[in-house]
Parts: structure tokens; sequence; C-alpha cells
């Protein structure tokens, strides 16, 4: 598990899933939304609304 800032906890593979997806997206979105470019610093709504744009916008950010 993984600690976000409010003390929250997440499953460790969507942890490093966000770290690979925001590597690829070049830090932008998260940049861009929450003023941050380190996951442990949102909370767990901050997280779980990144994680759901991520997971519709990863087509448009891996190459397959």
């Amino acid at each position: 598990m993984k600690t976000l800032a409010d003390g929250s906890e997440v499953v460790a593979r969507s942890y490093y899933y966000m770290l690979d997806w925001n590597e690829q997206d070049e830090w932008t979105a998260i940049t861009k939304n929450y003023g941050t470019n380190k996951l442990c610093l949102l909370n767990l709504t901050q997280y779980r609304e990144l994680f759901m744009y991520a997971t519709m916008h990863e087509p448009t950010i891996f190459k397959y």
C-alpha cells in the first residue's frame, strides 16, 4: 500500500501504474490540475480523479 497526503492508502499496483502514466504524460495533467508533480501529495479524491483521467486517456499516452 502507498500513503497519500491525507493519510489514505491506495494499492501499490495503481500507484506504480500512475507513476508510469504520469511519466508518459510528462506530468502535464497532474501539474495542471493539482499544482504538483508528486502523487503522494494528492488526497484520495484527487488521486481517484487523476486515475480516472489516466485510464480514459491511456490509448493516447501509451503508443502500442
